[in-house]
């Protein structure tokens, strides 16, 4: 029994051994966030003054609305992440970062190539998630399902492909 809480305790507090899911990283989406001051960086307007473990973080403005609406701080099985949150109107979408660390990704997870970027997405309950690498960290961005699965790949490949969006 003891042996089944200490696996128990591991399990639920993150240690550092485990690998961290793309799951995990994808429930942050529903959490508030802690910091609602999030403007364009002054030397270049595509991308936030939000940069974590060498990954930027995109000033995206569409037509629909879409922008950055906070931030928040967080640690996934020991692993530092940093999320931004991005709105527009009642919808909400999340863009996790998970510092020099590889995540775990379900086998049925439908990998693809957008944007000379590799992509990994699935629907888990009533959300999307998108994943690829960056920097050594790995990102991971989700949204409601079944929407927004388009605007979460264009999200993903905003800086490789050299869409500002309207930044």
């Amino acid at each position: 029994a003891l042996v089944a809480l200490t696996t128990l305790a591991a399990v639920v507090s993150g240690g550092s051994s485990s690998l961290p899911s793309a799951s995990q990283a994808a429930s942050l989406w529903r959490l508030p966030a802690t910091d609602a001051d999030v403007q364009r960086d002054p030397s270049d307007s595509s991308e936030l003054n939000v940069g974590f473990n060498g990954t930027e973080f995109p000033n995206y403005r569409d037509a629909e609305g879409w922008h950055a609406v906070g931030t928040r701080a967080d640690q996934i099985a020991g692993k530092r992440t940093l999320t931004v949150y991005y709105a527009t109107g009642a919808r909400r979408a999340a863009y996790t970062v998970l510092a020099g660390t590889r995540v775990s990704i379900p086998a049925s997870a439908n990998r693809f190539v957008a944007g000379g970027r590799a992509l990994a997405e699935f629907r888990t309950g009533d959300h999307w998630v998108v994943v690829f690498r960056d920097h050594g960290n790995s990102c991971v961005l989700t949204a409601a399902a079944p929407h927004e699965k388009q605007w979460l790949v264009k999200l993903a490949v905003w800086h490789v492909s050299g869409d500002t969006a309207g930044a």
